[in-house]
């Protein structure tokens, strides 16, 4: 992300410019949401706590990541010129891949 895009999206209330831009998304479609509105909270060897980006009216959370991790480097290669962000989808949600 350029300074530009961080400025806009800090502007609007945002931590980075992917969360902006899924915002615009959301909005776009009429979707309704809050943001950061939720913390969730857990204990394992320490206390923890997690505040995901988006909640939607029907309690799914969306978390927006930038970047890649092993499973989309080839994809991000492949389209590394390309505006990815116009085209946000999802992916092996029935199978969990890291163990």
């Amino acid at each position: 992300m350029d300074a530009r895009q961080f400025i806009a999206a800090r502007k609007h209330g945002y931590r980075s410019g992917l969360e902006h831009k899924v915002s615009q998304y959301l909005d776009n479609y009429r979707i309704k949401y809050k943001y950061e509105a939720i913390k969730i909270e857990w204990e394992d060897l320490a206390y923890r706590t997690y505040t995901p980006d988006f909640v939607l009216k029907n309690n799914i959370i969306i978390d927006s990541k930038s970047g890649y991790s092993g499973a989309g480097r080839g994809v991000h290669k492949k389209h590394k010129n390309d505006n990815l962000y116009e085209s946000l989808s999802v992916y092996g949600i029935s199978v969990h891949r890291h163990n």
